[in-house]
């Protein structure tokens, strides 16, 4: 996906950016705008918009 524009999504309320997204297992390796050193994978569910 690309945008001109950032898209506000997040994880358990705190705001994210999505590093990469894995449509075969359907989850999304990603980090808390707070913490770019500190990635982890969850699944796409529980990300929101």
């Amino acid at each position: 996906m690309e945008s001109k524009q950032k898209i506000e999504v997040k994880y358990q309320g705190n705001p994210i950016w999505i590093d990469r997204i894995d449509e075969m297992n359907e989850t999304v390796t990603m980090h808390l705008e707070s913490d770019p050193e500190r990635s982890q994978e969850v699944p796409v569910g529980q990300i929101t918009e």
